[in-house]
């Protein structure tokens, strides 16, 4: 009888996370390949290749959620060659606010990005070319987002830009311009 109690609260649980969902927007890849006879990188160019992201958390419920950014904790996670990475990112000014409510069937957007290799295994100093990894890596890139009430992790991503030296890369949808409420609008924080 307690088992049953017991799968039937973990399915209640699983059903609310199922009802918030995070989504990547938009991924960008920069830094892939950098010139080792330039003269002068930009702050972060030479710690290796650099993920954006642009994600929402879509509140598919008929209750006000609320999110605690500086409570938060928001990851990249990605696998290569079999192996879990996970990098921990700062989304600013996501980060600055105490709480954001998040109004039924509304979402709510964020933006971050890191030099997520650095402090890794798979970062070399001296390497000037990551585009053999980054093809293994980019499909498997997730973002995570956890405070001490909502712990939920990305299931798609709508588009991937690459910025490449021959030129910029788009794959999936083209961005569009994002109708779901921006960090910086003031009805969506509290």
């Amino acid at each position: 009888m307690k088992y049953i109690f017991l799968l039937m609260l973990m399915n209640i649980g699983i059903n609310a996370y199922s009802q918030i969902e995070l989504h990547i927007a938009e991924l960008s890849a920069s830094n892939i390949v950098l010139d080792p006879n330039r003269p002068v990188f930009t702050e972060g160019e030479d710690e290796g290749p650099e993920i954006g992201f642009r994600c929402y958390i879509q509140n598919n419920t008929d209750k006000e959620i609320i999110l605690q950014p500086q409570k938060a904790r928001v990851n990249i996670l990605f696998n290569y060659k079999n192996k879990k990475y996970e990098s921990k990112v700062n989304p600013l000014p996501f980060f600055e606010f105490e709480s954001i409510t998040i109004k039924p069937h509304d979402s709510y957007e964020f933006f971050g990005g890191d030099t997520f290799l650095c402090g890794t295994d798979l970062w070399d100093q001296k390497r000037t070319d990551y585009t053999l990894e980054m093809l293994e890596i980019l499909p498997t890139i997730k973002i995570s987002y956890r405070d001490p009430n909502i712990n939920i992790t990305s299931t798609d991503i709508n588009t991937v830009v690459i910025d490449y030296p021959s030129g910029r890369w788009y794959l999936g949808n083209k961005p569009a311009p994002s109708k779901r409420s921006h960090p910086l609008n003031k009805k969506s924080r509290k």
